[in-house]
């Protein structure tokens, strides 16, 4: 079995089943903008950086000094200090000291110059960014067929692992992914969004679908697509407390763990002070929590044992809000609202979610999502492609009792649960969530 060469990039060995398979010759293809250098500097860094591998870099279009010019702080700080273990072959530079004449894109001088570097310098990973300008030298397809495929066989020869960019129009201009690439990813930037997918992937295994990413000074993050079975916890039935002594009766003790809850309602009902009382119990019985705030994260301050985590939905890649719930092993979770997300691809939110929520099953992590509604008095309502996803409902509202408009709750589902039906009373005083006791008649 080859051994796998784990890219160090933040993310990207998930979605490839751990990394490339060594001696492997990966294609990354894009527009522009998308962060294809980002992507295969990083992989040479991070290899010199994490796993003391010497890399080549091959330049055809951008100077190596105009790359390390643009190098964040912290990439920076990683090239001096791996200094020793990177190559480099500027061909951009080469061309104006060389002339035009000496045709560096000719496969076979290309050829020569990275054998050369690479037997003499114990190279294991070489990057060849922007391998799409070989077609100034072969514009015959033919060609440029043949040319890259003894390209290929020259670094399969040398056992390197190989990243090489390409721009989506020549490589589609080009397909020569067939004769080189054992691997592609291909990344996709409308100037709003970044998402990535791999195409293809010989002889392994990967994530499909798409995965977001984002380009920060700390490298190329990628924030994959999770796969999770739907197996349900290993951890032993167990009751969590609400934190709300009357509404763990109401609930026959409790939500039970692993079980994903929604409390729903309008503006003022109350949902996040039950969240809150929900967070605090766990926070007193030393279980971590995370939170996914959108509004309000003052809330939810001052407790122990709670990470909140703030952002703006409307200007956060939906794929970077999810991957919050894999980075840290919690016992409960909140996401506060979860309507904020709409303004996201609904299909993403959707397909995000799912994964989510199958993968909190299976860890015995209990959530609770809020959801706004806009009815504050009658019937509840909640959007359909949600119903599957949820073992328990609370669903809080507004009805007039003796001709008084007060708060009343129930519980709409419970899954596994024995809970006491009905419309309960209730009001919030102090920031605590008091219940008085069921409801017989509501004025119509």
């Amino acid at each position: 079995m080859k051994r796998r060469v784990k890219t160090g990039i933040r993310g990207y060995d998930y979605v490839v089943n751990g990394g490339f398979l060594e001696g492997t010759v990966n294609m990354v293809t894009g527009g522009p903008g998308a962060g294809k250098t980002i992507f295969a500097l990083n992989y040479i860094l991070k290899g010199a950086d994490m796993y003391n591998e010497n890399g080549l870099f091959i330049t055809f279009e951008e100077t190596w000094k105009n790359i390390r010019e643009s190098m964040s702080e912290p990439m920076l700080k990683i090239y001096e200090r791996t200094e020793n273990r990177i190559n480099y072959l500027d061909l951009t530079a080469m061309r104006r000291v060389l002339g035009e004449n000496y045709n560096l894109f000719d496969v076979s001088v290309l050829s020569d110059m990275i054998k050369a570097v690479v037997e003499n310098n114990d190279v294991n990973r070489v990057a060849i960014d922007g391998i799409s300008s070989m077609a100034l030298r072969y514009t015959l397809s033919t060609e440029h067929r043949n040319a890259f495929f003894r390209l290929g066989l020259l670094l399969k020869d040398l056992n390197v692992t190989t990243v090489l960019t390409a721009e989506e129009e020549t490589y589609s201009e080009f397909p020569f992914k067939e004769y080189l690439a054992d691997s592609i990813t291909h990344l996709i930037y409308d100037g709003k969004k970044r998402r990535l997918q791999i195409v293809k992937m010989r002889g392994s295994d990967f994530v499909g679908g798409y995965h977001g990413y984002k380009i920060t000074d700390e490298g190329f993050i990628v924030y994959p697509r999770r796969v999770t079975s739907a197996i349900r916890s290993e951890r032993k039935k167990e009751v969590v407390s609400t934190g709300i002594k009357v509404l763990d009766a109401i609930l026959g003790g409790g939500y039970n763990r692993g079980d994903i809850v929604f409390v729903i309602g309008c503006e003022g009902t109350g949902k996040t002070t039950i969240a809150r009382h929900f967070v605090e119990d766990g926070s007193r019985k030393d279980e971590k929590t995370l939170i996914l705030c959108f509004q309000n994260p003052w809330a939810y301050t001052q407790m122990e044992n709670v990470d909140v985590v703030h952002y703006n939905p409307a200007e956060t890649d939906i794929y970077e809000i999810f991957d919050n719930i894999y980075t840290k092993e919690y016992d409960r979770i909140v996401i506060d609202p979860l309507d904020a997300l709409f303004v996201q691809d609904l299909k993403e939110v959707q397909n995000l979610l799912q994964n989510a929520t199958l993968y909190l099953k299976s860890k015995g992590i209990t959530g609770i999502f809020i959801l706004n509604t806009p009815e504050y008095v009658g019937t509840y309502s909640m959007p359909s492609h949600m119903a599957h996803l949820v073992d328990t409902i609370i669903a809080l509202k507004y009805a007039e009792i003796d001709f008084q408009l007060k708060r009343v709750m129930s519980i709409l589902k419970a899954r596994h649960l024995r809970y006491e039906p009905g419309l309960w009373e209730y009001a919030i005083r102090g920031g605590e969530v008091e219940i008085y006791g069921r409801i017989e008649r509501v004025s119509h």
